[in-house]
């Protein structure tokens, strides 16, 4: 039977009645204006929370790549760790991608010091300390994401193999066990602010005590199985410096998403895709990716990491002179990573040029988010193609809210930032009408021209500084404008709240200090400039100089200590005794380092000049995630047929075997072959010849 036979036979047949059927669901999901069938009153909605929502942070990195790659643990009693070691002159591309990993932190562990920055790869972002100071301040709201990157580990050459799915578990498990350590240290189970939270109702429970609610989630690429990274061939090394020695080939690596497995099984990757998310789900995970920053088994990810996707000088730096060895570093780059079909996009998008994702959702990736729907679970839209963009809605309907948490807005964008990972207008605009909700990440790009100042002409925090909370100020407005004036589906006004994505412990970088205390300019390369030129991304931040102190006429500046607008604490400097950095943290001069600056953060945009109606959706961050997250468990169970037909737990857990590894490769073979045949037997959905009924109209 063919899809839209079976959702015929399934789903009301009248279109005009599925129509009133989407628009009353999602009525009801935001409390709009359904009625009490005993009383004809409307039931009264939960209270309004307020606070502060981090949509995108990833707390317990420090336990993904292997271990191996953040400097410190979460644990602020714990000593600093020893950074990966590097050697950028060797041109070796392990040595160039752990040079931009670690070199700052590897200054820093010469004095025996680990502190984060915003322009370090490797400092711990979100320690135990500064995350309770966050939530003393108003942050109500925290999505953790477990991370990993195994292309990361092969490119540097961390280790021989760090795969996702152990490293998402660990991470998964290790919120849990810091939950259980901080209720010890505050009178016993329940009593502690980190509170892990299952459904939306648990969440706003928590915040209405006052403490933090935290949402976990999966972000990586391999974290639903079925492709794995494979040697394809090698490609002569960037010569080195010296002519008398010679670096070995380097590996070319490609991603394998077919044969994989026995042929008996190659029916069974979808079915083990969701077994993974189901595994996750188990694990507290209600939050995910589809895919992440290069394609799965789910499909293709949006371009927009010059390293990993650009054509055209993925390295972003200008010639070396006189020995140049740019030109040999951009084509090793380009030949080592998994090749990537695309297709011009100029219109669209500037990033490379103009190019985008040729790659939608694959089969696996429709049916897994059917499978995350049928759960009323978070979907995020960040790191999809736009093509993957356009399938997602395409299967589930416009009407399943989705979120961006960390993303940013194509229509105020250029550049690099001009890319199909920015929501278009019209997918915003979607979004909004839905009950979608977005959170702007905290760096929205560190050149003039990534990002223009909205609305156009504005003399209140104007973007005069890139890459610093004033570049942050016009993707906000701006999202807050939207929100503002695009209605809902059933006609009543969205609600005005946003986020943001901090992305801290992600590898991305964060709002620069936009003061110079010292008159000195501020680089991110790690090369000799006779062989590689300087860095064509400027590095952002500290635009106006503050030499000894700020000189009259100083653009506003945040000044200590502030007061909390939500809870009434005072709050002064940060300090991090367990890095070693003596120093308080100043944003003004050192820009938003960790978690704990997040005060810090807000303070500044208020002294940039938004007054406290302005700043409002900001502190509606955690009720907009709550109302999304709500909205899409309305529409739980309506994806599938297994609850229909009563085998929804027999499903469950005839799937559990495909999320799981025997003692070898034949005992994993047997497990998952024994699996199929009870997914099998059950007629259980997501199977690749059996179509899964969509409430799509």
């Amino acid at each position: 039977m063919s899809p839209d036979a079976e959702s015929r036979a399934v789903l009301p047949r009248s279109r005009a009645r599925w129509r009133s059927r989407v628009l009353g669901a999602v009525t009801a999901a935001l409390l709009l204006s359904a009625s009490s069938c005993e009383t004809g009153e409307p039931p009264a909605p939960p209270p309004v929370v307020r606070g502060l929502a981090d949509f995108h942070s990833h707390m317990f990195a420090d336990l993904g790549f292997d271990g191996s790659l953040l400097t410190h643990s979460t644990d602020p009693a714990a000593p600093c760790r020893a950074p990966l070691t590097s050697d950028a002159s060797t041109f070796r591309l392990a040595d160039v991608v752990r040079a931009g990993l670690v070199d700052e932190a590897a200054t820093q562990a010469a004095s025996g010091r680990c502190f984060p920055t915003p322009t370090s790869r490797a400092g711990q972002q979100v320690d135990v300390d500064s995350l309770e100071r966050a939530w003393r301040y108003g942050l109500r709201l925290v999505v953790i994401h477990a991370v990993n990157s195994e292309f990361l580990c092969l490119a540097a050459k961390i280790t021989s193999s760090c795969p996702d799915i152990p490293s998402i578990e660990a991470q998964l498990a290790a919120a849990r066990t810091l939950q259980n350590t901080i209720d010890a240290t505050s009178g016993g189970p329940g009593t502690g602010w980190f509170r892990i939270v299952l459904t939306p109702a648990e969440a706003r429970t928590v915040i209405g005590e006052g403490k933090l609610a935290v949402v976990l989630g999966v972000e990586a690429a391999g974290a639903f199985g079925g492709c794995a990274f494979v040697p394809a061939g090698v490609t002569p090394a960037v010569p080195p410096v010296s002519p008398f020695v010679s670096n070995p080939d380097e590996t070319r690596w490609a991603l394998n998403c077919n044969g994989l497995l026995p042929p008996l099984l190659d029916e069974g990757v979808t079915s083990r895709a969701v077994a993974l998310m189901e595994r996750y789900r188990e694990l507290g995970a209600r939050h995910f990716y589809l895919i992440h920053n290069l394609q799965g088994v789910a499909g293709g990810n949006s371009l927009s990491a010059a390293l990993l996707h650009a054509v055209t000088n993925p390295s972003r730096h200008a010639p070396g002179s006189p020995f140049d060895r740019v030109a040999d570093i951009d084509r090793v780059v380009r030949d080592v990573r998994p090749p990537i079909t695309s297709f011009a996009c100029p219109t669209a998008f500037a990033f490379d040029g103009g190019r985008c994702n040729s790659v939608g959702l694959t089969f696996t990736g429709r049916q897994l988010a059917r499978a995350m729907a049928n759960e009323g679970s978070v979907i995020d839209l960040d790191h999809l193609s736009i093509k993957a963009k356009r399938d997602l809605w395409a299967e589930l309907g416009d009407q399943y809210p989705v979120v961006s948490s960390h993303s940013g807005f194509n229509e105020i964008n250029g550049g690099d930032k001009s890319n199909e990972d920015q929501l278009l207008p019209d997918d915003l605009q979607r979004l909004i009408r839905w009950g979608g909700s977005v959170a702007p990440i905290l760096l929205q790009g560190t050149a003039a021209d990534e990002v223009r100042t909205y609305p156009a002409g504005s003399t209140t925090a104007p973007h005069v500084c890139p890459g610093t909370s004033e570049t942050w100020v016009q993707a906000y407005r701006y999202a807050v404008d939207k929100l503002r004036t695009t209605p809902l589906a059933v006609g009543r006004p969205a609600f005005v709240g946003v986020g943001f994505g901090s992305d801290f412990n992600g590898l991305a970088g964060w709002p620069r200090p936009r003061f110079d205390s010292a008159g000195t300019a501020v680089g991110e390369t790690s090369f000799d400039p006779l062989f590689v030129g300087g860095a064509l991304t400027p590095v952002g931040g500290r635009c106006y100089l503050a030499i000894g102190g700020f000189p009259a006429g100083a653009p506003p500046h945040v000044t200590y200590p502030f007061v909390s607008p939500l809870t009434g604490e005072s709050f002064d400097r940060s300090t991090l005794p367990w890095s070693g950095r003596s120093e308080p943290y100043d944003i003004s001069f050192d820009g938003v380092a960790h978690v704990g600056m997040i005060p810090d953060f807000v303070e500044e945009l208020r002294v940039l000049g938004l007054s406290d109606d302005e700043l409002e959706p900001l502190w509606g961050g955690a009720e907009a995630y709550l109302r999304t997250w709500e909205t899409a468990g309305a529409w739980a169970g309506n994806y599938g047929t297994e609850q229909r037909r009563g085998v929804r737990d027999a499903c469950r857990e005839a799937r559990s075997g495909l999320a799981q590894l025997g003692t070898s490769v034949q005992a994993t073979v047997t497990l998952w072959q024994d699996a199929m045949a009870r997914v099998r037997s059950l007629g259980c959905d997501y199977l690749s010849d059996q179509a899964t009924p969509s409430p799509a109209p």
